[in-house]
């Protein structure tokens, strides 16, 4: 077998993105943030063939193993009792559609992930880079079921396979200098595997095959989501500072006595005090603490004593809180923190959404909720000559 035609799979990178997918197509940097020195792969469905640029490629059937260490600037491929040889790349070519491989970094240790379609190790950057080249539709399930996890409506995968679907489209080229389109963390979107818990997943992404989420300028959307609101979700620029005309502030009633709608946590009074005079609150250490109260029926951005403030997105990152969408009762020894939801507040509301799709919304009407002034269409839609984005905005 010829080995795997590179040029076809990233001349994407040189056009925009509606001639990209016609090869319907994605690679993604596995394990991108890992410095792997040495795994294990072994197909789990079907065989698959090893390219080595060796004069014979080799087959490697179903519950086979192949180690490969890095050694120098080469891989060292080898079987159970048999060492293949040295080499700069190696492609492991699937059998058919079906097939399916699993990989394990043994150097630093993971756990065992199995991923469809094709795989190619290189060496870029002295060091180990996997690509996963699988369809697309596969990736968008294996997205959904590591960001929406496994136990939602056909609906709620639709939404989130539709959102998933629109943020690759429009960071398709993220990585183009890498030589991969997206990488497996939630920089791009988390990617930890394929789908293989729930195959519900897998038929919301190929049902919805094809549509993204565009405003009025028919422009793919920033597709932000999170895991709770806390009742209200919020305005882009008030946690990225760009303002997007489809990402406002919307009363949520749907994501109420869910998992993440409430928290609270405790913090000593003293050490509050010497966290405010640290950042900036004049006398901080002097005034009575019923100073220190904060009331948040609406979100607001900053927190303040007397004349002073702090930003609640600061104080949730320095704190560790769940959102930024928080109360503070304060006593003579400690103060509580009494909170709402969980993640950055803008855009889809995930156990909202699941809510929604509980009471019979479907995802159309789901995304039409939390979006404004948006629509769904077929990415053919809105014409080649729209650049594809590159927001830097993370989702999480």
């Amino acid at each position: 077998m010829k080995r795997l035609n590179c040029f076809r799979l990233f001349l994407a990178y040189f056009f925009i993105y509606p001639v990209a997918l016609l090869a319907d197509e994605v690679t993604i940097g596995i394990y991108n943030e890992t410095n792997i020195s040495s795994m294990v792969f072994s197909p789990v469905k079907s065989s698959y063939i090893m390219v080595t640029g060796a004069s014979e490629n080799l087959i490697v059937k179903e519950g086979d193993i192949i180690y490969i260490n890095f050694v120098g600037d080469s891989f060292r491929v080898m079987g159970l009792n048999t060492v293949y040889g040295y080499f700069s790349e190696v492609d492991f070519l699937p059998s058919d559609d079906s097939s399916i491989f699993s990989v394990k970094a043994i150097t630093p240790a993971s756990q065992r992930r199995q991923y469809d379609d094709k795989l190619k190790i290189r060496i870029r950057f002295n060091r180990m880079q996997l690509l996963n080249t699988v369809n697309m539709e596969k990736y968008i399930a294996g997205v959904v079921q590591s960001e929406g996890g496994v136990r939602a409506t056909m609906e709620y995968y639709k939404t989130q396979a539709v959102l998933c679907r629109t943020y690759m489209i429009a960071h398709f080229h993220r990585h183009a200098e890498e030589g991969f389109h997206l990488c497996d963390n939630v920089h791009c979107q988390a990617y930890y595997s394929r789908c293989d818990r729930n195959p519900m997943i897998a038929e919301a992404a190929f049902e919805t095959v094809g549509q993204v989420v565009v405003d009025v300028n028919d422009e793919l959307i920033l597709s932000a989501f999170h895991s709770n609101c806390g009742g209200e979700t919020e305005n882009s620029e008030r946690v990225w500072s760009q303002k997007r005309s489809y990402l406002r502030s919307v009363p949520d009633p749907y994501c109420q006595n869910t998992r993440n709608s409430s928290w609270e946590k405790s913090i000593p009074l003293d050490q509050w005090r010497d966290y405010l005079a640290k950042n900036g609150i004049k006398g901080a250490k002097d005034y009575d603490y019923s100073f220190f109260n904060l009331v948040q029926y609406a979100r607001k951005t900053h927190y303040r004593v007397k004349s002073d403030s702090i930003e609640l997105k600061k104080i949730r990152s320095d704190f560790a809180l769940k959102s930024t969408f928080f109360s503070i009762q304060a006593s003579e020894n400690n103060i509580i923190i009494r909170g709402k939801g969980y993640g950055h507040g803008v855009g889809l509301c995930q156990e909202g959404a699941m809510q929604m799709s509980k009471l019979g919304y479907n995802y159309i009407e789901i995304i039409n909720f939390y979006y404004k002034d948006t629509r769904t269409v077929d990415y053919h839609e809105i014409g080649k000559d729209v650049n594809a984005k590159r927001d830097s905005v993370l989702l999480k």
